[in-house]
């Protein structure tokens, strides 16, 4: 059964219905001054000692340096966190900066996208979320991604995990999970009244359609 993410939680309210809709995982959106749903470090706390057990809580964030992953670490410790941006360093050093966190690394999908580079970029994280690419957007575009090259990334990558990101809504979401089968799905402005403010019924609608299929 697919893994459901729902990020982009700025408030109490949105994370309690998160919960109550079915999702395995939240995300917090921290430092990234670009987006509708940043929140600040001190908020993101605030948020995950809120969050109930075995809800898995991941920090997402755009790359500034290696200092500030290891902040969010300290501060927050989160199961994950979510790198979106260009790192510009050797990522071998992350594992061993951020131990016992397990790191995601944020892909933003671009129609010259190499399946060599991007199984080269798996190596030293745990998962990959692909997204879709707005050139200075960072997640939470809502362009859908091509579902079919998001299958073969999923098997170049195996057995590590795929999360598939990029326009997903509960209209959308059961053909994705069809075709990519994902190990997850992760959804953020498709749930949503307005930007950083989540609608309860897309929530529970995408959870319920995103099970729909059995991989």
């Amino acid at each position: 059964m697919v893994r459901v993410k729902i990020c982009g939680i700025t408030n109490e309210r949105d994370l309690e219905n998160a919960v109550i809709a079915g999702a395995d995982a939240l995300g917090f959106v921290i430092d990234v001054k670009s987006s509708p749903r940043n929140i600040t470090m001190d908020k993101a706390k605030e948020l995950m000692n809120k969050a109930p057990i075995f809800i898995g809580k991941v920090a997402v964030t755009v790359f500034k340096d290696l200092d500030h992953l290891v902040e969010i670490k300290s501060e927050l410790e989160p199961e994950y966190i979510q790198i979106h941006g260009d790192l510009g360093f050797d990522n071998n050093y992350l594992s061993k900066a951020l131990c016992g966190t397990h790191i995601i690394r944020a892909i933003a999908l671009k129609s010259n996208s190499s399946l060599e580079l991007i199984s080269n970029e798996m190596k030293n994280f745990d998962a990959i979320l692909i997204d879709s690419y707005i050139e200075g957007k960072h997640g939470g575009t809502g362009l859908v991604n091509d579902f079919r090259t998001c299958r073969e990334i999923r098997k170049v990558i195996s057995p590590k995990p795929l999360i598939l990101a990029g326009g997903l809504n509960p209209d959308n979401v059961e053909e994705a999970v069809r075709i990519v089968e994902p190990f997850a799905v992760d959804v953020s402005s498709g749930i949503e009244k307005s930007p950083g403010m989540k609608d309860f019924e897309k929530m529970l609608n995408f959870v319920k359609n995103a099970r729909r299929v059995k991989i």
